[in-house]
């Protein structure tokens, strides 16, 4: 018997709630804050997304099927819905697929949800997917015989199905909101259809959080952007560029000169970290979304994780600077770098400056567009189910696809997709870290680092330099080559993690103090190229100088380093030479490195704001939790369990919902129900 318009419960606990398309889990997990219960009932046709649900939510049940396949009325047993959640594929709607045909069958996934409409009458119905979710429309066949969006019918099937949810007697409306305002360190933006049919008022949650720099922010009213920083672990060792077996594609080392140029040696600010063996200023390289390709700083929000990006969505970029040693060895004391170093002894040379940002490395880049990267204190990008495209350049996020120039650590990160492959540097998702840090680079074992406010550790007299200062931004990959993006800072969001995998890396600089004991700078030579700059960050100048005047290690990477920098910045670095020299904190530092490692799975999963304790590595066989489409019954926790690929792992979170945006959602809508509780009670 199928529910008509008038059956309209008050059932403040007994009224299910349905999790269709339940994937990895992120929805449940906000419904589940949100409501202080478990999902009734969660449906995937991916039997290893749906044995890691079960896993993290071991108290709801699993249909392993289609969504086409599940009798709604049997499923439920005719009793009472209170919430209907869709997540239909959105692949063959977003950017991030770019011109690829499309499917009639997955863009007609949403389809699914009139059947439970038509069958439960469920109060209140929510759908999320991607922003060009409003964009569905009629498809036609090319002269190649592939399906494509027919651009003169652009919408008209999503106002069909707004259309048939109101003469069903719901009210429905909908809104594009970003995962960062709400609390999560991605920058992940999609579409919220909200319908209900309970008489009440359609709601949608307020930002908690904005720009660093914005006036609710700086009025204490709203809380700045969490950021694609707190998400990595810089304790992680990440790679020269220089000393891979498989160098580097030419557009990944343009993102990074690009994130390095902009969230390094020209930031006024440079995003510095604690990090092993130091502090660290990444930026984060997005690899992926040929739609929008970035470099971020590493304290911005992460950009959305994509779930399909091969080879990982972001990376992280990190530039090591070191003093420069004049005729006498000289290492350093400890310092703050916002202050002049200490004196440099007799010892040699033990200060570096190393900086990280995210890459992308998913996707290849158009000409004439601009690599991205971004900064690591920012929300991480979306981020996709396909593989890792972020990256870590020892100073800043990158993407893997389409242009990247990476982005700021203090960005939220960039969103991450859900493909992958692991033909790209660390083979996951397309976000990566370049980062530049303050640390050890002598004796054995593991460096805690200080930060940049402390003072340096307790420097030795092995004449090898001890201390290096990074600094990091995110570089992104995922696309072509655009001018103007240069990644993002490591404080800024992370973009959207995608499902085909992370597309930023973080890329890390390393610098060198140069130290004089008198007279040489002028036997130096004239400076290639001068850059004065705001606050921390003061003049970059690209020398030529004898080559004992660096370890014999620095002095080869410095020339690389200038190398690239020369080859990928003419319009900057006009002549050869053989090191970078950047004036910071009274002193002289000299780039001696950039390395550069994609994010881990766990770094993304916190971009889209999933608690450490969700298990992502292993999930009960699905084999034996699963028959004939219906979990078994038991504990799934207590079935044996395999482990989860990388790849699986960032499918699942690039195509998740961030819990924070279902729990807001489920808050804002169903907050009579508390309120009739308390008044029951």
């Amino acid at each position: 018997m199928k529910r008509d318009l008038m059956t309209l419960p008050l059932d403040l606990g007994s009224e299910l709630i349905i999790d269709n398309f339940a994937g990895g889990g992120g929805t449940s997990t906000g419904l589940e804050r949100a409501f202080g219960r478990p999902v009734d009932i969660a449906i995937n046709h991916d039997p290893e997304a749906l044995a890691m649900h079960a896993l993290n939510h071991p108290h709801t049940k699993h249909l392993c099927e289609s969504v086409w396949e599940v009798d709604p009325i049997a499923v439920t047993n005719n009793r009472p819905v209170g919430l209907v959640w869709l997540s239909p594929d959105c692949k063959h709607f977003s950017k991030a697929k770019g011109a690829t045909p499309v499917s009639k069958n997955i863009r007609g996934l949403a389809w699914v949800g009139m059947r439970w409409i038509a069958l439960t009458k469920p109060r209140v119905l929510m759908l999320e997917n991607v922003e060009e979710f409003q964009d569905w429309g009629p498809l036609i066949i090319d002269a190649d015989g592939n399906a494509r969006p027919d651009p003169r019918r652009k919408g008209k099937t999503f106002e069909s199905f707004v259309r048939q949810l109101r003469q069903h007697g719901y009210k429905v409306d909908w809104r594009e909101l970003r995962a960062c305002d709400n609390g999560a360190p991605t920058l992940r933006k999609r579409l919220f259809l909200v319908a209900r049919r309970d008489g009440l008022p359609l709601a949608f949650p307020k930002p908690t959080h904005a720009e660093p720099t914005s006036a609710q922010v700086l009025a204490g009213i709203l809380a700045p952007h969490r950021t694609a920083a707190e998400c990595i672990d810089f304790s992680i060792d990440a790679p020269s560029i220089f000393d891979r077996q498989k160098g580097l594609v030419r557009n990944t080392l343009r993102r990074v000169a690009k994130g390095m140029w902009r969230h390094v040696l020209a930031s006024p600010t440079p995003f510095i970290v604690p990090s092993a063996g130091g502090v660290s200023t990444p930026f984060v390289n997005e690899h992926a979304n040929a739609s929008n390709q970035r470099t971020m700083r590493a304290d911005e929000p992460l950009r959305t994780i994509c779930a399909q990006v091969k080879g990982g969505h972001f990376s992280v970029v990190a530039p090591t600077m070191v003093k420069l040693r004049g005729t006498s060895e000289a290492h350093l004391g400890t310092d703050s770098v916002e202050q002049p170093l200490s004196t440099v002894s007799a010892g040699g040379n033990h200060h570096a400056l190393a900086s990280a940002h995210l890459i992308t490395i998913g996707y290849g880049e158009r000409a004439g567009q601009r690599p991205r990267t971004q900064e690591i204190t920012a929300p991480l990008g979306t981020v996709v189910a396909g593989g890792v495209k972020q990256a870590i350049v020892a100073a800043h996020i990158t993407k893997f696809r389409t242009g990247s120039a990476g982005a700021s650590l203090d960005d939220p990160m960039p969103t991450v997709t859900a493909n992958s492959f692991v033909k790209r540097p660390g083979g996951s998702a397309p976000l990566g870290i370049v980062s530049a840090h303050l640390m050890h680079v002598t004796h054995h074992g593991d460096r805690a680092g200080s930060t940049p406010a402390h003072p340096l550790p307790t420097v030795t007299g092995a004449h090898r330099g001890e201390q290096a200062l990074a600094a990091a931004f995110f570089e992104q990959a995922n696309g072509g080559f655009w001018e103007d993006n240069e990644g993002r800072p490591a404080g800024a969001p992370l973009s959207t993690i995608a499902s085909k995998g992370a597309n930023q890396r973080l890329v890390t600089a390393y610098l060198v103090k140069y130290y004089s004991s008198g007279g040489q700078w002028q036997d130096i030579g004239a400076p290639m190229h001068t850059l004065p700059t705001k606050a921390r960050m003061g003049l970059v100048q690209a020398v030529k100088v004898p080559a004992a005047y660096l370890s014999d290690e620095h002095a080869e990477k410095a020339r690389k380093c200038a190398a690239l920098l020369r080859e990928h910045l003419p319009e900057e670095f006009t002549e050869d030479a053989d090191m970078v020299m950047l004036y910071h904190a009274g002193a002289w530092w000299v780039l001696v490195d950039i390395t550069l490692r994609m994010l881990k799975a766990r770094e993304l999963y916190r971009a889209q704001a999933f608690p450490d304790s969700y298990i992502i590595h292993e999930i009960p066989d699905p084999a034996l939790l699963f028959k004939d489409g219906v979990q078994v019954p038991g504990d799934p926790r207590d079935i044996p369990r395999i482990p989860l690929s990388i790849t699986a792992q960032i499918r699942m979170c690039g195509n998740s919902v961030s819990p924070v945006q279902s729990e807001a959602l489920a808050l804002v809508n169903f907050a009579h129900e508390q309120q009739f509780a308390h008044a029951a009670a």
